[in-house]
């Protein structure tokens, strides 16, 4: 039988939250902040906002058809 890849699921996802809740702590949010002001900006002035992507599960969203 072959080796399992992870102990347990618990320690797997504990690992993963510990990793990605550092990743978020030293996060760089002012372009994230910056991106939302000039979203809302779009929004409150009835400007259009258009988004593309390479395809993926995205391109599956019902909204953008």
């Amino acid at each position: 039988m072959n080796k399992r890849a992870f102990s347990t699921p618990a320690r797997l996802f504990g690992d993963y939250s510990a990793r990605l809740s550092a990743t978020l702590e030293h996060f760089d949010w002012a372009p994230v902040e910056r991106l939302a002001y000039d979203l809302l900006d779009c929004w409150q002035t009835g400007r259009q906002v258009f988004l593309a992507g390479n395809g993926g599960s995205g391109s599956m969203f019902p909204s953008t058809c």
